[in-house]
């Protein structure tokens, strides 16, 4: 079954998700995107699919101000993405869901650390392409833009052909977070999925993760995977890795 869900946050905004759930399920797990990311992508319906085809609950969920959910994103911040992922897990929850887990691309990989790290009911989480210097980003993808950020106090950027606005609040509140504490203070079973050639967060940034990370933890690499959309042979691999992985960490 996939159908399209809302749920509200708790500053009572409205929030899309997907949700794909087999007739029986004991287990769920919601799906953060990235830097101005949507929950409706290519590769996140594979993801999602092939978990519920191994009888995952899976929720693909758009944060406030991102996709089809309410909010104004220029005001949005990590910290608000997280407690719009509690939201969603709560909604798996609700759905009854006995088990829960994380799955984090790119910037909401930092997201699912951060839930993760708070929730004792998330049992395990799995990072895709996450940024490990969190300072670096996005500030770095936008060139002179980036660099005057703090100066004009908001960044304008356009994003798959939307014009979007940033307040610097995003980079104040991002402050409060360190990769590396946040990977070490897991104490859950921790994925580290990186694509070998990713153009945006290079590989290397996985294998900190990793090294930083307690166990139990595991570290795949995409050969020939870049930041997203992954192709098809990329895409397969992926999907059976975060099948594997919550197969054995999460069922």
């Amino acid at each position: 079954m996939e159908k399209e869900i809302f749920f509200a946050n708790d500053r009572d905004e409205i929030l899309h998700g997907i949700l794909f759930a087999p007739e029986k399920f004991l287990a769920g797990v919601a799906v953060c995107h990235g830097f101005a990311g949507r929950c409706d992508t290519l590769n996140k319906r594979g993801w999602a699919r092939a978990l519920a085809a191994k009888g995952f609950a899976v929720l693909l969920f758009d944060c406030a101000g991102h996709g089809k959910s309410e909010g104004e994103y220029r005001s949005n911040t990590i910290s608000r993405e997280a407690g719009d992922a509690h939201c969603a897990l709560e909604r798996l929850r609700e759905l009854g869901c006995g088990k829960l887990g994380l799955v984090g691309h790119s910037m909401g990989g930092i997201v699912a650390l951060i839930e993760g790290n708070r929730n004792a009911d998330v049992k395990a989480v799995a990072l895709v392409a996450a940024p490990f210097h969190l300072p670096k980003y996005p500030d770095a993808l936008f060139g002179e833009a980036g660099r005057k950020w703090k100066e004009h106090g908001v960044l304008e950027f356009v994003d798959d052909g939307r014009k979007l606005q940033l307040d610097y609040g995003y980079k104040r509140d991002q402050q409060k977070y360190d990769a590396a504490k946040l990977a070490h203070g897991l104490k859950k079973p921790l994925l580290v999925l990186h694509g070998s050639v990713d153009n945006i967060v290079p590989i290397e940034e996985a294998t900190q993760f990793y090294a930083h990370a307690a166990e139990p933890k595991e570290l795949r690499v995409i050969e020939g995977g870049d930041h997203g959309p992954y192709g098809a042979k990329q895409r397969a691999k992926a999907e059976q890795a975060l099948t594997e992985f919550f197969e054995k960490r999460l069922a």
